[in-house]
């Protein structure tokens, strides 16, 4: 049996599917489906070989099969037949390309380097000869690579090909590994960060949030009980000072946001989430935070920033930006400013501990780095723009002014595309969800401007809905509700699943009429509240389909392109 017929044999015994497996491994859904569809065969030893033998062992004890890792494994490792047999020769040669254009290395001093020829390389590259022994020849680059001495730069770069955290480049033999991984299996798709991104969104409930942190919430210090103009050398005071500043701001300048520009990386782990909470506090009472990125790190490091301010974003009352280019310094500075109090953080690069923290109210000293943070701020770019039902105009005014550029775009949809619905289906759900006629009204007029929208793309354009397959097992548990995110309608309207299940033939029926329309169905997607759009190399728009609706337009290029190589794979692996 190859691996794939191992992989499948131990999911049917074990009674469990792809996303179960997922879970319990750890991997993305879509990387487990394309190993039990044979589209691609994990490194024999590597990460993910690992994690599927780790997923299937605790499904395995967790429901009292009597299957032990020893024969998982050594089943696993038969699949193997001969050397090479899991080897992307494709994937590698157009991987080895970039990395060796990325890096800046030429190929003359890689043959020197691992002791070949520079015409074998070149040819490889072409496509024109196979490695006899691709793990032996990738083994050598792998550490011809990561052998030497690395600049900085070139460990951000590579951290950005491989789709690592910063901090991973340290380790030389881990790094060995994940490039002598990449370069094998042929991972061309640094989605990764941004698949975990888009699930944490889609698990993410604004009121439950809220709930728990009222429950949760620390009292806050009290402001009086400092004194003007601290200086501080124990940066573990940086929470403290990091609250006083906020409880001033929301207690004596409200209406005025809280600028902050930061420039500590994060992988020294300076932006303490007890300092996050604070801002919390700010939020809660109706403040606005525009947060500066000094962007001097790669695009999976500002991911981790989204994920870890998530519930502030959510909010739709912080505007975040990032600097373009090359900022990275060995001294860093960073500034917090509200009306009343500027705090400013200096330290060195890898040093954090031996900084120095200044909180002042001085009014001539606020009003310095206030116009310090509006000079930074004007040099800054947006990472995504926020789209609340306050400014829901801006959403309708994007989205119509997209409708005229031409260009392939694809949709990841929690529910049937609300433009395929029929009047009669519609009214009929109106009515069972007791929607009052005023709001019918306003929902059936939404819906004709959205179908009137998409007639239009499609006239210059092919569009490309991807939509789970919803069973109707437990869809009494989970139900699916219409796409109102664009009306920001403030309830949820719930399918029964004979009305979805209409609703998905109305789709099959919108394909068969439109010939630049294409409807897939996935069995390893399950977003039940995002929904993602894009247009291939312009622009994505992320839209949270629960009341209450926010919505993302996602400016920074990196965190979009990664979204789009997200989208790929769930394409690629749709179809």
């Amino acid at each position: 049996m190859n691996y794939s017929e191992v992989l499948n044999k131990y999911m049917k015994l074990l009674d469990c599917g792809v996303k179960k497996l997922a879970e319990a491994s750890g991997l993305a859904p879509a990387t487990v489906s394309r190993y039990k569809s044979s589209d691609r065969v994990p490194v024999n030893g590597s990460e993910q070989f690992e994690a599927i033998i780790r997923g299937l062992v605790l499904i395995a004890e967790t429901d009292r099969q009597g299957v032990s890792e020893e024969k998982i494994r050594d089943e696993f490792l038969a699949s193997y037949r001969t050397d090479g047999d899991d080897f992307d020769y494709d994937g590698f040669r157009i991987n080895l390309a970039e990395l060796l254009s990325q890096l800046h290395i030429s190929m003359k001093s890689v043959a020197k380097g691992i002791d070949c020829d520079i015409s074998y390389i070149s040819r490889i590259i072409a496509g024109n000869r196979k490695p006899s022994k691709p793990e032996i020849f990738i083994g050598r680059i792998a550490d011809y690579v990561t052998g030497g001495k690395m600049t900085s730069q070139e460990k951000q770069t590579l951290a950005e090909l491989l789709d690592i955290r910063p901090g991973e480049t340290e380790d030389k033999e881990k790094l060995r590994d994940k490039l002598y991984t990449w370069l094998y299996s042929g991972d061309n798709s640094p989605g990764i960060y941004a698949q975990s991104l888009i699930k944490k969104m889609d698990a993410f409930d604004l009121a439950s949030y809220k709930a728990e942190d009222n429950e949760n919430r620390e009292a806050q210090p009290d402001p009086e009980t400092y004194e003007n103009g601290i200086i501080s050398y124990d940066m573990d005071r940086l929470v403290e000072m990091g609250h006083l500043l906020v409880r001033d701001a929301v207690q004596n300048c409200p209406d005025e946001p809280i600028y902050i520009y930061w420039d500590i990386s994060d992988t020294e782990n300076a932006m303490k989430e007890e300092v996050v909470n604070s801002l919390k506090y700010a939020l809660e009472n109706g403040m606005l935070i525009r947060f500066i990125h000094a962007d001097d790190g790669p695009t999976n490091e500002l991911v981790t920033w989204l994920e870890r301010w998530m519930p502030l974003y959510m909010s739709g009352q912080i505007e975040p930006y990032y600097i373009d280019g090359e900022t990275a310094n060995i001294s860093r500075s960073s500034i917090m400013v509200s009306g009343n109090m500027a705090m400013t953080i200096d330290t060195v690069a890898g040093h954090f501990e031996n900084g120095r923290i200044y909180l002042t109210s001085e009014k001539d000293e606020v009003a310095f780095y206030n116009n310090k943070i509006q000079n930074i701020l004007q040099c800054a770019r947006p990472v995504i723009s926020i789209v609340r039902y306050d400014n829901r105009e801006d959403r309708k005014s994007f989205m119509k002014s997209r409708s005229e550029e031409a260009g392939e775009r694809l949709a990841l949809l929690s529910t049937p595309p609300i433009y395929t619905i029929s009047d009669e289906l519609l009214d009929r759900i109106l009515r069972r969800n007791k929607v009052s006629e005023m709001d019918r009204k306003r929902i059936s007029t939404y819906i004709k401007e959205e179908r009137e929208r998409i007639e239009k793309v499609l006239e210059i354009s092919h569009v490309e809905d991807h939509i789970p397959d919803i069973r109707e097992e437990g869809y009494d548990h989970n139900p699916v509700f219409l796409s109102l995110s664009g009306l920001f309608y403030e309830k949820d309207i719930f399918y029964t699943y004979e009305e979805y299940e209409e609703h998905m033939e109305l789709t099959r029926g919108w394909e068969d009429r439109h010939a630049n329309y294409s409807l897939v169905m996935r069995h390893d997607v399950d977003f039940r509240n995002i929904q993602i759009f894009l247009q291939r190399g312009n622009w994505v728009l992320i839209s949270k389909n629960k009341a209450p609706a926010i919505h993302f337009i996602v400016r920074h290029p990196g965190i979009r392109e990664g979204l789009e190589q997200m989208m790929d794979i769930f394409s690629r692996r749709g179809n």
